[in-house]
């Protein structure tokens, strides 16, 4: 839903590339997002003690 309409704002995709580096992007978005989760996950364990410093 956000990447439809992100690139209504932009205007129409101009072929496959746009479309491309638009996955890309989102991809990207995803894997920063896990990294971040995972970062705050082992934080929360490590506060409540489940993981020994």
């Amino acid at each position: 839903m956000l990447a439809k309409s992100k690139l209504r704002k932009h205007g129409r995709v101009k072929g496959n590339e746009n479309l491309k580096i638009t996955v890309q992007q989102i991809k990207l978005s995803l894997l920063t997002l896990e990294t971040k989760l995972k970062g705050v996950t082992y934080q929360v364990k490590e506060q409540r003690g489940l993981i020994e410093k």
